[in-house]
């Protein structure tokens, strides 16, 4: 989301919405994404996504319970795709990589996650639901398409228990193997 949008939304200026970011990067509470960027592809977003660093304090200084995340199948996917992100940052700094995001601007194709690992790129999509189908690995058949060789694997994380093939270099994978 720009910048813009989260100080007018919170009804402060730009300037006390800098310092806040600031401070919630510094004291690690939020961890960005910045865009993936590539001149094989066009009309991509460079702007940052935030994610926060601890979901279940995100989850209890907001007051949401498990039953709300029920009944709200849209707010669990984006607290569960938080937490994938928290899962990933510790791997990816392991093998030297980045984690980033991807979105076209006119928002036809995102990518929950790209890590970018030298040339190499693994990329994933969040989705709440056990048993996601090739339809939820579209954004990552375009990447795959679009990219060639550089797209070593894409992943599409769920919340069931079943690791399974959903198209060529792309796999379904339970959010339970990323702690492993």
């Amino acid at each position: 989301m720009p910048a813009q949008r989260v100080w007018d939304a919170a009804d402060i200026n730009k300037v006390t919405w800098a310092n806040y970011e600031d401070l919630l990067a510094r004291t690690h509470i939020t961890s960005p994404s910045f865009a993936y960027e590539s001149n094989r592809l066009a009309r991509l977003t460079t702007y940052s996504k935030r994610y926060l660093a601890d979901t279940a304090l995100a989850l209890a200084l907001a007051g949401i319970t498990p039953t709300d995340l029920k009944a709200e199948p849209s707010l669990a996917g984006r607290y569960l795709e938080s937490y994938v992100m928290q899962q990933l940052r510790p791997q990816v700094d392991a093998v030297g990589g980045s984690l980033l995001h991807l979105r076209t601007g006119a928002g036809e194709h995102e990518v929950d996650a790209i890590v970018a690992v030298g040339l190499k790129i693994f990329a994933f999509e969040v989705k709440l639901g056990t048993r996601p189908t090739e339809r939820d690995a579209k954004h990552l058949s375009w990447l795959r398409d679009n990219r060639g060789d550089a797209f070593t694997a894409g992943f599409v994380v769920h919340t069931g228990g079943d690791t399974f093939s959903v198209g060529d270099r792309i796999w379904a994978i339970p959010v339970s193997t990323l702690t492993e």
